[in-house]
């Protein structure tokens, strides 16, 4: 078992981005219409439940995005049309991240270091200030 998801793993992450969702979604398609009726309900059944479980968990504290992404790409097995929003959905967000990406590469340790020591106050303050308004103390300028 462990083996088999090593492979599907290997698969999916060497796969062409913008197309691994499509892909793995091809290749699964043999898997579900030789499956059991039990299992091709249960893929996207555990699917919902991961995503509503994550979405629950963004509004409290818990794993909330990582229970979204394991229940969007358990959905993308099954659906096409979710398999090919989350193929959109990562090739936006290269588009973003690729030029970050190239300066994070180019940048030199002291601009590094300012980078991430302004993004650890900008967290600290979001957090102090949901610390406030969670507790009933405010917001006060």
């Amino acid at each position: 078992m462990l083996k088999k998801l090593k492979q599907h793993w290997r698969e999916f992450r060497e796969g062409r981005p913008g197309h691994r969702f499509q892909d793995r979604h091809e290749r699964n398609r043999e898997d579900r219409s030789s499956g059991s009726t039990w299992s091709r309900f249960l893929k996207p059944f555990a699917a919902i439940l991961l995503i509503g479980a994550g979405v629950v968990f963004c509004a409290i504290p818990g794993p909330g995005l990582p229970l979204l992404l394991i229940g969007a790409g358990l959905l993308a097995d099954v659906s096409l049309l979710v398999a090919r929003a989350l193929d959109w959905t990562e090739a936006q967000i290269r588009a973003v991240l690729s030029p970050l990406h190239r300066w994070w590469s180019g940048a030199s340790a002291t601009a590094k270091s300012i980078v991430v020591i302004l993004m650890l106050l900008l967290a600290s303050g979001a957090a102090y200030g949901v610390f406030r308004v969670v507790t009933g103390g405010g917001l006060t300028l």
